[in-house]
């Protein structure tokens, strides 16, 4: 007997939580505007490429494009640096099960503060502007305020695509602001809370109360 969609989820979840995707030993600061404290979820740690995690992830993601989307999307998007791998195997995944051709295209993520986003040139420029896209989608690990995808899609919108979309692995807030915002449709193949904080309200009743350190290293990840 097959096994449902959902059913997959619910045990792709449970891996994740058994890896750990959130290590809750350590809090992080996470480095957007303003600064907040919380934990992190690390898929590239949790399933790294090459991982039996890893070809789950792939092929859950695979199986929820083909099933969920009435939408055909010609090209698959990774976001620079967490699913850039994610979405090259995917495309060639949902290509071979539907026989349709399915681009992946890269993008590369600065090394600013806060980080910019822009096509990578040969995986990413090179081939939106040599097959035009007509139906694209925005893979990215954890969403939270949309920040990196909406960046992505401002880029794809100036390249003239004009479907764009978005699909989180995990999703950890119930709305998306910055993809809200420019009416960009996003969806995810799980949502969970994960606890954040002000630097002041960590300090009173948070994470930092509790006695959880901080890892000192700032990140964008939470930018996501």
């Amino acid at each position: 007997m097959a096994v449902s969609l959902q059913a997959r989820l619910t045990r792709f979840r449970d891996h994740l939580e058994r890896a750990p995707l959130v290590d809750k030993r350590v809090h992080t600061s996470f480095n957007t505007h303003p600064i907040i404290h919380g934990y992190t979820a690390d898929f590239e740690k949790a399933a790294p490429v090459g991982s039996r995690l890893f070809d789950e992830w792939v092929s859950v993601t695979a199986a929820y494009i083909i099933e969920r989307y009435e939408v055909r999307f010609n090209a698959l998007i990774g976001i620079d640096s967490g699913t850039i791998d994610l979405a090259e195997v995917v495309a060639e995944t949902v290509a071979h099960k539907t026989g349709r051709m399915v681009m992946s295209i890269r993008t590369e993520k600065s090394k600013k503060d806060p980080p910019t986003y822009r096509l990578e040139k040969h995986w990413g420029q090179a081939v939106l502007r040599t097959m035009p896209v007509e139906t694209a989608l925005i893979l990215d690990d954890v969403g939270s305020t949309g920040a990196s995808c909406a960046a992505v899609a401002d880029i794809l919108r100036d390249e003239g695509v004009p479907d764009i979309r978005v699909l989180y692995s995990m999703q950890h807030s119930l709305t998306i602001p910055e993809l809200d915002d420019r009416e960009v449709p996003y969806a995810s193949l799980y949502t969970e809370t994960i606890e954040t904080y002000t630097p002041a309200d960590c300090q009173a009743y948070g994470l930092c109360a509790r006695g959880i350190p901080l890892d000192h290293r700032v990140t964008d990840r939470a930018t996501s």
